[in-house]
């Protein structure tokens, strides 16, 4: 069995090593609503599919915490972190293609995702789907207000 080198880390890496955390790279797909099925007399009419607007990526430590990394996934969407709808987030690997998508609504839903990644020991690319962001009124009056 040939041994392998492994690369000596930089400084900058070492900190990272220390506190046990690996990169996760996530892409997020923000989902709008599905149309309504159309009928006209006996006859069903096909609607488009849902739009997916893919927004991202963005990389984040496993040892981030979860309002931080709502703040994340805000930024990648731009909007404020008050505005997304966390209650219908999900997460799934990006491989195999037919991953089950799993809940990510809260806490505990971000803490089983973390430890699920970290025990996967390879491939740390998960995506996220959710619905659009929701109109926040602070969205709204710091829109309407002019700037001095």
């Amino acid at each position: 069995m040939k041994k392998l080198k492994l690369p000596v880390p930089d400084s900058e890496d070492e900190d990272a090593e220390d506190d046990g955390s690996i990169p996760i790279s996530a892409y997020i797909y923000v989902s709008s609503a599905a149309p309504q099925i159309t009928r006209i007399g006996t006859k069903t009419i096909k609607t488009p599919a849902p739009k997916i607007t893919p927004c991202g990526p963005f990389i984040f430590s496993s040892s981030l915490p979860f309002n931080s990394f709502i703040t994340l996934v805000a930024k990648a969407v731009r909007c404020l972190p008050t505005s997304l709808v966390t209650s219908q987030m999900e997460w799934k690997f990006d491989r195999p293609g037919n991953a089950v998508k799993k809940p990510l609504m809260d806490k505990v839903g971000y803490d089983v995702m973390i430890s699920t990644i970290i025990s996967r020991h390879k491939d740390f690319v998960i995506s996220i789907s959710m619905p659009p962001p929701t109109p926040n009124v602070r969205d709204v009056v710091s829109v309407s207000k002019p700037q001095r």
